[in-house]
C-alpha cells in the first residue's frame, strides 16, 4: 500500500491500494481483502449509480460515511488502454488530491485500489469521504438556484479554472449542494486535467457546458449575472461578455448536438439505457427496463388488434401500422 507521500509493494489478494495516511482504520480490513464481496453482504448501503462502467454506493459505518466507485473494466479494448494510460479510478485520485491541495472543494480522497495480472487491468476501486446530506445542484427547484445558488456556482467555476483544473464532463449533477451549510463541491473528476492555467476557449467550453444541464432552470439575463460574477476581477474573459454569451451558445448547440449523436448511437447497442437481443426471428433494440418477454406480449396484442380481434387502432397503412395497447395499466 502507499499514502499520500509514501510508497510500498504490498497488497490484499492483488489488489494494490493507495491510501491517504490512517484511511485504512475508517474501513474494515473485509473491505480491503474484497470490496465487491463486502458490499454484497453490507447491508447499511445506498446504491447511487450501477450502470455498465461504475457502481456508486454510498456506506455508513460507525466511523463516518464513505463513497465507494467500482469501476468495471469492459472488454479487451479498456483492458489495453488500461496497460498504457492511468485507469478512471486513478485519475480521479490524482486529480481529487490536487484538487483537494489546490483549494478545491472536492470530496476527501482516502484510497485507490486496482486489481492487475500481468499487467493487465481486472478491477479499479476509488474511495472518498460522502458529502451527506447533499443534493446535485441540477435537483433544486428554479428558484433556489437563481436566488441562492448561481452566484456560488459562478465563483467555484472561477475557482476551479484559476487553479488550472478542467472538468471535461461539467454538469450541474457534477455539483454537490451540502445541505447543512449549503457549500458547493465539485465531483466525479476522473474526466478532469489540471495544468498551470485553463485557456478561455475551454473555460467557455465548461460554462457552456453547466449552462446547457441548467437549461429551462435559469434565463438569459441569470446567464449575464452569472458571467459577471465569473468575471469579477475582468481576467477570466476577454472582450465584452455579450460577445462571451454568444460563443457560449453556439457551444451549448454543438455539446446538444454530441448528446444527441452519442445517444442514438447508444440506443443501437448494449449501453448503460439500452440492450439488444437477437432470436427466434427478432433482433430487439429495448430500454433497461422493459423485459423483453413484456415486449413480445405488447407485440402479440398489437398483431390481435391488426387481426382485427381488438380495439386500439390508430393508423394503417401499406408502410405502417401503429396502435395502441393497455399494458399492465400503461397506455403504449
Amino acid at each position: 500500500m502507499k499514502s499520500y507521500d509514501e510508497t510500498s509493494n504490498q497488497g490484499y489478494r492483488g489488489i494494490r491500494w493507495s491510501l491517504r495516511k490512517g484511511a485504512e482504520e475508517f474501513l474494515p480490513p473485509s473491505f480491503w481483502d474484497d470490496p465487491r464481496e463486502f458490499l454484497r453482504a453490507f447491508p447499511h448501503q445506498r446504491t447511487l449509480k450501477d450502470s455498465l462502467t461504475r457502481k456508486v454506493v454510498i456506506i455508513s459505518l460507525h466511523t463516518g460515511t464513505y463513497l465507494v466507485k467500482d469501476y468495471k473494466i469492459r472488454g479487451w479494448k479498456e483492458k489495453v488502454k488500461y496497460l498504457f494510460a492511468p485507469s478512471k479510478a486513478q485519475r480521479e485520485w490524482i486529480v481529487g488530491i490536487v484538487a483537494r491541495r489546490r483549494g478545491i472543494p472536492t470530496p476527501l480522497p482516502l484510497a485507490m485500489g486496482e486489481r492487475r495480472r500481468w499487467g493487465i487491468l481486472r478491477e479499479a476501486f476509488f474511495v472518498a469521504e460522502a458529502v451527506v446530506p447533499s443534493k446535485a445542484l441540477m435537483e433544486l427547484p428554479r428558484e433556489k438556484i437563481s436566488v441562492t445558488y448561481l452566484e456560488k456556482a459562478a465563483a467555484l467555476l472561477r475557482k476551479v479554472h484559476r487553479a488550472g483544473i478542467f472538468h471535461k464532463d461539467l454538469h450541474a449533477e457534477n455539483i454537490l449542494v451540502d445541505e447543512e451549510d449549503g457549500e458547493l463541491f465539485l465531483v466525479d473528476l476522473h474526466r478532469s486535467s489540471f495544468s498551470r492555467s485553463v485557456p478561455e476557449r475551454k473555460r467557455l467550453w465548461n460554462i457552456a457546458q453547466l449552462f446547457l444541464s441548467l437549461q429551462g432552470k435559469i434565463s438569459l439575463e441569470e446567464k449575464g449575472h452569472f458571467l459577471r460574477i465569473y468575471d469579477e476581477d475582468q481576467d477570466m474573459i476577454k472582450g465584452d461578455h455579450g460577445e462571451a454569451l454568444r460563443k457560449i451558445e453556439k457551444m451549448e448547440r454543438k455539446i446538444w448536438y454530441r448528446h444527441m449523436r452519442s445517444r442514438t448511437k447508444r440506443c443501437l447497442k448494449n449501453s448503460t439505457g439500452f440492450y439488444t437481443l437477437k432470436g427466434e426471428g427478432w433482433k430487439v433494440w429495448a430500454r433497461r427496463e422493459w423485459e423483453v418477454g413484456d415486449l413480445f406480449e405488447i407485440l402479440k396484442a398489437h398483431e390481435a388488434i391488426m387481426r382485427g380481434e381488438a380495439g386500439g387502432l390508430i393508423k394503417r397503412d401499406r408502410r405502417t401500422a401503429i396502435s395502441s395497447v393497455d399494458f399492465r395499466g400503461k397506455r403504449i
